[in-house]
C-alpha cells in the first residue's frame, strides 16, 4: 500500500455534481486521490471485460502483497459517498480477496456514461488487449450512445477501418452472436459478411467440425473460398441510359392528351374557310398524319394503364 496520504480537497466527499470541477478545470491528478473502502466501490455498468479474470487476480494479490499498490484503480462519484469503478477491477477485487480495509483510488471528475465507458476503454486496452467479443460489445455499445465511426475511432484509439468492420458484425446477428460464443473470430467474422444467412449455420458447424479435429483454419486457403462459394450473388449494376428519360405513366397520359387536342384541333381549321388558304398546304401534309395521331392517343392512354397496373402489382 502506497504510505503517502493525500489530504481530501475541500470539496469533501458530497454528493455528486456539488461544486464539481469541468473538463477545462480538471484538478491536479494527487488532488483526486481517495482512499475508499473497496466494498463501497461498485463494479461498472458496462465492463470492459465481459468477466474478470481469477488467475489475474491471484497474480494481482501476489504482488500487491509483496510491493503494495503501484497502479491507482479509477473511479467516478455517482451519489453520495458512493462510487462506480472505471479501471482497475481486478486490482479491486485483489484487495477485496486480500481483506485490505481501504485501497486508493483515482477519482475522476465530471463524467457521464459515454464518457465514462471511453475512459474506461482507454486505460483498460494498453494493459491487455481485449478479448474480440469484449472489442465487439464495446463499440455497440458506444454505438447506442449516438457516437460515429470517426468519433469512436478517434477517442478509443481504434482504427476507422477497425470500429467500421466491428459495427458491421455487431450489426449482424449471427456473426455477432457467433464471436460472442467465441465460435469466431473477429477476421473471420469479416470473412463471412456477405455470405447468405442461410448458409451461415453449415459454414459454422463445419469450422466449428475443424476445430474439434485439431485442424487449423486458414483464412486464406481454407475459410475465403468457402466464404466466397456461399457469399450472396451480388448483380452487376446496369448503366442507366441517359440518353432518354424512362417513360412514365403521367407524361403518356399528358401526350396522348396533347396529341387528342391537336387533332381536334387541326379538324376545326381544316373546314374553317377563313383559315383554309392559309392553311391549305399545311393542311396537305396533315392529312395523311391524322390517323397516325388518333392511334398514338388511344395507344398511350393503354401504355399508361399497363403501367400503373404493373406498378400496384
Amino acid at each position: 500500500m502506497i504510505e503517502a496520504r493525500v489530504t481530501t480537497s475541500s470539496d469533501g466527499e458530497g454528493a455528486a455534481g456539488e461544486g464539481a470541477p469541468t473538463q477545462r478545470q480538471r484538478r491536479p491528478y494527487r488532488e483526486r486521490i481517495r482512499e475508499l473502502a473497496p466494498a463501497s466501490i461498485a463494479p461498472p455498468r458496462l465492463p470492459v471485460r465481459a468477466a474478470p479474470d481469477p488467475t489475474l487476480v491471484e497474480e494481482l494479490g501476489r504482488t500487491m502483497a509483496r510491493a503494495g499498490l503501484l497502479q491507482l484503480p479509477g473511479v467516478r462519484r455517482v451519489g453520495r459517498n458512493t462510487y462506480e469503478l472505471l479501471w482497475g477491477h481486478h486490482r479491486v477485487l485483489a484487495a477485496l480477496a486480500a481483506g485490505w480495509a481501504t485501497i486508493e483510488v483515482v477519482l475522476v471528475d465530471d463524467v457521464d456514461d459515454c464518457e465514462a465507458l471511453i475512459v474506461a476503454i482507454v486505460e483498460n486496452t494498453p494493459r491487455r488487449a481485449l478479448a474480440d467479443s469484449d472489442r465487439l460489445r464495446m463499440v455497440q455499445a458506444l454505438r447506442a450512445y449516438g457516437l460515429d465511426g470517426q468519433v469512436i475511432a478517434t477517442r478509443t484509439g481504434l482504427s476507422e477501418s477497425v470500429v467500421s468492420r466491428l459495427s458491421r458484425i455487431g450489426e449482424h446477428g449471427i456473426l455477432r452472436a457467433a464471436v460472442d460464443a467465441g465460435a469466431l473470430t473477429l477476421v473471420e467474422a469479416q470473412e463471412l459478411l456477405g455470405v447468405a444467412d442461410a448458409e451461415l449455420p453449415a459454414l459454422l458447424a463445419a469450422i466449428a467440425d475443424r476445430r474439434a479435429a485439431g485442424t487449423p483454419l486458414r483464412i486464406v486457403a481454407d475459410l475465403r473460398p468457402l466464404a466466397a462459394a456461399s457469399r450472396v450473388a451480388r448483380p452487376t449494376p446496369r448503366r442507366p441510359d441517359t440518353s432518354v428519360s424512362p417513360p412514365t405513366a403521367p407524361l403518356l397520359r399528358s401526350l396522348g392528351r396533347s396529341v387528342a387536342n391537336l387533332a381536334r384541333e387541326y379538324e376545326r381549321l381544316r373546314w374553317d374557310s377563313d383559315t383554309r388558304a392559309a392553311l391549305a398546304a399545311l393542311c396537305s401534309l396533315l392529312d395523311a398524319e391524322l390517323p397516325r395521331w388518333r392511334a398514338v392517343a388511344v395507344d398511350t392512354e393503354g401504355a399508361a394503364d399497363s403501367i400503373q397496373g404493373a406498378g400496384r402489382g
